[in-house]
């Protein structure tokens, strides 16, 4: 483990707060293997998935003790033949000729909800009671992603892409950075093969993108007003590949054996500084107060997360009223085309008449009990956090 330098940093300014810090996304290696029945079960349940849903993404659901997994219709890029899964943890599978063949991802909500030691107790049953164990040594961490998140108010008006000239990075680190209008949106260092680090806009990202509304109420509970919809930046530091293996962090224990050293050379060897008009040289300039408190609290204070607990988002109610949208439309689209010369869009008579040979339609579909399981699939883990 290399030492960090003594560096200066720089305190956030007061209107600037930090809110929460964990592991935003983990996934680690298994030398496991399904047994032979585990296969069959998993490559039937696979085919019923292929099945449901010509588009590749059917979903086949399996009980597997005290765990409700669905099996994905296909598989996914490394070999890996069959992917399981729930709103927590993905579990990715190769055939019984791979020594290493299972790799788990614990995915973001599963990890802020539950914390990793409760996700990594349930894989750890569905190992020992599905599959079986080919090396002593049977687990290896792959990536590790640690995230410290800040309420910046007025940070995402007065940042320009030209932050990133304010970097002190290794000669061959790559540096990325995304705008809109002149501003910031995401400033990345690094390659996510070794070692990367991100300053993003994760409420926009959450509007934009992964609709993670739940993470309100972890920032909430961090301090966050009730009413804020915006400003929320997050430093997130994301280990992998050979940056692990240089250092010997083979497992999840090795990484929290460090003391968060892992996470104070990459801010400090990649890191954001404050320009100085009285020194030239990179290497005295005090630290950014973003990469100051984030290798405070991510190196020094990152045992302190407590999972949330189970948390439900509301999507259903949301998603309801965009079905009844589009089919209001098509109902309204099928009544002209059936009725051209009416002029009242709202005749109970026609539109029940419409709504019903629609759905005597579907129930003359011989798939129709299919596509009723596979929606069920589909939408079973609409309201969890994910």
């Amino acid at each position: 483990m290399r030492n960090p330098p003594n560096i200066e940093g720089t305190p956030l300014p007061s209107e600037w707060r930090p809110l929460d810090s964990y592991f935003d996304s983990i996934q680690e290696a298994f030398a496991y293997s399904p047994h032979d029945v585990v296969a069959d079960e998993l490559e039937d349940a696979r085919q019923k998935a292929a099945e449901a849903d010509a588009s590749g993404k059917g979903l086949w659901g399996v009980h597997w003790g005290a765990e409700y997994l669905q099996v994905a219709a296909t598989g996914a890029r490394g070999g890996f033949k069959w992917v399981i899964g729930n709103d927590d943890f993905l579990i990715l599978v190769k055939t019984r000729a791979s020594e290493w063949g299972v790799a788990v991802r614990y995915l973001s909500a599963g990890l802020w909800e539950h914390g990793y030691p409760a996700l990594r107790e349930r894989v750890d049953a569905i190992l020992e009671s599905h599959f079986e164990r080919r090396l002593e040594r049977a687990v290896s961490l792959s990536r590790i992603d640690v995230a410290v998140d800040f309420y910046l108010p007025g940070f995402a008006e007065s940042t320009t892409p030209r932050l990133a000239e304010a970097a002190l990075l290794p000669s061959r680190c790559k540096v990325k950075t995304e705008s809109a209008d002149g501003r910031l949106q995401t400033l990345t260092f690094g390659a996510k093969q070794s070692v990367e680090i991100q300053l993003y806009d994760k409420t926009r990202e959450i509007h934009e993108a992964s609709g993670k509304e739940w993470f309100y109420a972890i920032w909430q509970r961090a301090g966050l007003p009730a009413d804020v919809r915006r400003d929320v930046w997050r430093v997130e530091v994301r280990f992998s590949g050979d940056w692990l293996k240089d250092r010997d962090i083979r497992t999840f224990e090795d990484y929290m054996a460090t003391g968060g050293q892992l996470v104070a050379e990459a801010l400090l060897s990649r890191r954001l500084c404050v320009p100085s008009s009285t020194d030239s040289n990179r290497g005295r300039w005090a630290l950014h107060p973003l990469w100051t408190a984030a290798w405070e609290i991510a190196a020094h204070r990152w045992r302190e997360y407590v999972p949330i607990g189970r948390h439900t988002t509301g999507r259903r109610d949301y998603l309801i009223k965009q079905l009844m949208k589009q089919g209001a439309g098509l109902i309204r689209a099928a009544h002209v085309l059936a009725n051209p010369e009416t002029e009242d869009l709202l005749d109970d008579y026609l539109i029940q008449r419409i709504a019903w040979d629609a759905m005597a339609l579907a129930a003359d579909d011989e798939k129709n009990p299919q596509k009723i399981e596979q929606l069920k699939e589909r939408y079973r883990y609409v309201e969890e956090a994910r």
